[in-house]
């Protein structure tokens, strides 16, 4: 299919990724698009290269360079059916468009830690919850539903309860930086007996691993903060991805300082992740989610293949220490239930981790079947196929997440 300035939204085409007269369409004359991608490594080409300058040479650009979007086969670039090419000039606009969008977004997050306390916290809790009911015609509802729908169809209406442990999400996080915060972690975060039976494995240092399920912030906040006794905790940090122009990665990465919580960026040398756990401080992950560019394995996640890092297990395997996965879930009064389940042992050898990774899998997938209005829907967990995502090398993510 052509490409042109008219049809520039819904057209696709396969490039010649080396002919001096510029690039070439190469046209299908028995298909009016070219299909879904063939199983192909997918190696984005370079800035400014062929695939840009097949796209500007027309006056257009994808409106999303993600990878999933095209594959180099052999010396061709294909473009998928899914790909959103738009025109250079409406690409420019969208992109002013998405800055003040993020500016809005920083602005309200700044000043949202203030509203989450008294004399404001009243108008703070009404306004999550209006947020989380204008949810429901949002593309974030659909994308819930779906989840849902593939992978837990016996919850398929929980979505109102799903929004509404978002919204309390919202104000949490934004008490994180109370003066009175200590207190309420003390009040309303209440650990069950496995706290004390795995008390020895965090004295050591432990890897704790949890699924974004409850209130994971306050977890970390409350090991930090009380692990040991009131007031006395254990010195530890989780790691995250940082994402450098999100404004609600900086407000989680802040918030969680205010608690007393140090954030690791998700390219951290596994050495240094080794040497913390030496000196008996805890390192905390949520490998729950899809990161497509850590290694991992292709398993069933709630019934549906997906894409599961196995960074946690040669964690495990690196530093000789078991995982601990652990969960802060809401009970209908309002308050959490900090509960660990039991260690699971690290692999003595490469092809272990996948047993490892699959016993952890197994314990989430409990938990969040228990309670699934209180996980992370929202995030597309089921998005690559199988064949599509391969990992890059730690220097490769330390770029990308300048």
């Amino acid at each position: 299919l052509l490409l042109d300035r008219r049809n520039a939204a819904r057209s696709h085409a396969l490039f010649d990724w080396e002919t001096d007269a510029g690039p070439v369409p190469l046209v299908r004359p028995d298909s009016t698009t070219l299909g879904p991608l063939p199983v192909a490594p997918r190696v984005p080409p370079p800035r400014g290269g062929a695939l840009d300058h097949a796209l500007a040479f027309r006056g257009l650009a994808l409106r999303a360079a993600s990878a999933d979007h095209f594959r180099i086969v052999e010396n061709a670039v294909l473009l998928a059916p899914e790909a959103q090419l738009v025109t250079r000039d409406e690409l420019a606009r969208r992109r002013v468009q998405k800055r003040r969008r993020r500016s809005r977004r920083a602005r309200l997050l700044a000043r949202w830690p203030r509203l989450c306390q008294p004399p404001w916290l009243p108008v703070a809790r009404a306004t999550a919850g209006l947020a989380a009911r204008a949810l429901r015609f949002s593309p974030l509802e659909r994308r819930i539903r779906t989840n849902l729908a593939a992978a837990l169809p016996e919850a398929a209406r929980q979505t109102p309860a799903i929004r509404r442990h978002m919204a309390h999400l919202a104000v949490e996080w934004g008490r994180m930086s109370a003066p009175d915060f200590a207190a309420e972690l003390l009040e309303r975060v209440r650990p069950d007996a496995t706290l004390e039976a795995q008390r020895a494995l965090l004295e050591d240092g432990a890897i704790i691993i949890t699924p974004h399920l409850g209130n994971w912030e306050w977890l970390a906040a409350y090991l930090v903060q009380h692990g040991r006794a009131p007031g006395q905790g254990y010195a530890g940090a989780v790691v995250g991805r940082l994402r450098r122009r999100d404004p609600l990665a900086a407000f989680q990465k802040a918030q969680r300082a205010r608690a007393g919580v140090e954030t690791l960026p998700q390219d951290t040398h596994p050495r240094e992740l080794v040497r913390r756990l030496a000196r008996g401080e805890i390192v905390g992950l949520l490998p729950d989610v899809e990161v497509s560019r850590l290694a991992g394995a292709r398993m069933p996640f709630l019934g549906r293949e997906a894409l599961v890092m196995t960074a946690p297990a040669a964690l495990a395997r690196a530093a000789k220490r078991p995982l601990l996965p652990a969960a802060c879930l809401r009970q209908p009064d309002g308050t959490y239930t900090l509960t660990f389940a039991d260690p699971i042992a690290p692999p003595t050898d490469k092809p272990g981790t996948l047993a490892v990774t699959r016993a952890w899998v197994d314990v989430f997938e409990g938990w969040i079947r228990a309670h699934p209005e209180q996980w992370l829907w929202a995030h597309d967990r089921w998005r690559s196929e199988p064949g599509a995502t391969d990992p890059v090398p730690l220097s490769a993510l330390r770029q990308a997440q300048r």
